[in-house]
C-alpha cells in the first residue's frame, strides 16, 4: 500500500469522524433548546400513555370521555405480573382541560366494583375508571386532548400529558 493511498484513507476516516462529532453536537444543542422534540416528537416522560412501575404494574392511559350523564371519565388498563391488591387514591387524581378548568376525581372503579382497593389477577387487562367533579353541563365541548391528567396507584402519582379524548 502506498503512502498516498494510506493518506487518503486516513483523511476519509478523519472527515467521517468530524462529521459524526458535528452531527452529535447539533443534536445535543437541539435537545437543550427543545427537549420534547429532540427525538422527533413528544415522547417519553409524561407524554407516554403506558408506564411500567416497580412491582410489575403496567398502567395504560386510554383517554378521557364525556358520558351521557355529563360525567368526565378517565379510562385506564392496569396489568400486573403477579396477583396483587392495587390501591387507588382518587383524592390525589386531577384532570385539566384546555380552558383551564380543574376537575378532581370523586370515585374510582376497578373492573365492575366502585372501590379504591381490590385484588386483581396477573396477566388480565383490568379496566380502571375515575369519575370527576364537578360534572360538566350538556353544552361542554370535549377537547381533542386534555393537557394534564394525574393518576395515583399504590402510592405513586403518575402525570399524563396530552391525553386523548375518547368519543
Amino acid at each position: 500500500m502506498s503512502v498516498k493511498s494510506l493518506r487518503g484513507i486516513l483523511l476519509s476516516v478523519l472527515a467521517a469522524t468530524m462529521l459524526l462529532v458535528l452531527s452529535s453536537s447539533v443534536w445535543a444543542a437541539s435537545a437543550l433548546i427543545d427537549p420534547d422534540n429532540a427525538a422527533g416528537g413528544k415522547k417519553g416522560g409524561d407524554y407516554e400513555m403506558e408506564r411500567v412501575l416497580d412491582g410489575g404494574i403496567t398502567v395504560v392511559c386510554l383517554g378521557v370521555s364525556k358520558e351521557s350523564d355529563n360525567d368526565l371519565l378517565a379510562h385506564y388498563e392496569v396489568i400486573v405480573e403477579e396477583d396483587m391488591v392495587i390501591k387507588l387514591n382518587p383524592k390525589d387524581m386531577e384532570l385539566f382541560d384546555t380552558s383551564g378548568n380543574k376537575f378532581t376525581a370523586r370515585a374510582s372503579y376497578i373492573g365492575n366494583d366502585r372501590v379504591e382497593s381490590r385484588e386483581i389477577v396477573s396477566g388480565i387487562r383490568n379496566r380502571v375508571l375515575t369519575v370527576y367533579d364537578p360534572r360538566v353541563n350538556s353544552n361542554y365541548k370535549v377537547d381533542t386532548t386534555f393537557p394534564r391528567l394525574s393518576f395515583s396507584i399504590n402510592g405513586k402519582k403518575l402525570i399524563f400529558r396530552d391525553v386523548p379524548a375518547i368519543n
